[in-house]
């Protein structure tokens, strides 16, 4: 009976095991988005970008556009189409984005995300663990009056400040952009007598500022002077050369 028992204990161990095992694999998509960013030029009457089936399943894709966290519930003035649609093996279709012509301030961009989500077909099989993946890239909408400017120099004109905040003087870095583009980095670190600290990489609104996380926390030093490196992600998804300035 007992050795019954623990026979009974193994096998239920073995088969957590190899849920968990299942669980901490990389969920991988089948369905592909052919860029890492939409830049909607307000010049045009459309944006599009492509999805890709690279696997042997089909799929039903949906799509749709939210405000991020801070607009969650705001509707986007924009319509898509086809907001779903299946997509065969091997066979690629293409997301169009359409701006209703209001809604959005005309000096500066905005900024959603569009969500491409794959749908799998239901499995024939039993216990068979489906994982629906979902991609979400940013949309920038860039209005008529901005064509004649260059968003390439926006992340050069970023102004830097370190503040010290509550009781304990905790250091956070506030990024400031006049401009009329967004800058997204991909890292920042300060440099404190010859090391490096991590500050968390943010996207910086157009005309707004960001207040980014140093970690860890700078000790406190009245007039201290620090050099910043950072980098940023351009219209093609691509990561500019090192950018440095100096903070106080």
């Amino acid at each position: 009976m007992r050795q019954s028992l623990l026979n009974l204990k193994n096998a239920r161990l073995a088969v957590l095991a190899a849920a968990l095992s299942v669980m901490a694999l990389p969920a991988k998509a089948g369905v592909l988005v052919g860029g890492t960013r939409v830049v909607y030029d307000g010049t045009k009457r459309e944006a599009s970008i492509s999805v890709k089936n690279t696997s042997q399943t089909p799929y039903v894709v949906q799509v749709w556009l939210d405000g991020g966290s801070e607009n969650a519930r705001a509707k986007p003035p924009f319509a898509l189409t086809p907001p779903i649609f299946r997509l065969d093996p091997n066979k690629e279709n293409n997301i169009r984005i359409m701006y209703s012509g209001q809604g959005l301030p005309e000096d500066r961009e905005s900024v959603y995300w569009l969500n491409v989500q794959e749908i799998p077909p239901k499995s024939e099989q039993e216990n068979v663990l489906q994982i629906a993946v979902r991609t979400r890239i940013k949309l920038f909408y860039r209005p008529p009056a901005l064509a004649k400017e260059s968003a390439a120099r926006a992340g050069r004109a970023l102004q830097w400040k370190i503040v010290r905040e509550g009781g304990q003087h905790k250091p956070v870095l506030i990024a400031e952009n006049p401009t009329p583009f967004s800058v997204n980095l991909s890292e920042a670190k300060l440099v404190d007598a010859g090391k490096e600290i991590p500050v968390k990489a943010e996207m910086i609104p157009a005309k707004s500022s960001q207040r980014l996380e140093i970690q860890p926390p700078l000790p406190f030093r009245a007039g201290q002077r620090y050099t910043l490196s950072y980098r940023y992600i351009n219209d093609y998804g691509g990561v500019s050369d090192p950018e440095q300035a100096e903070v106080e």
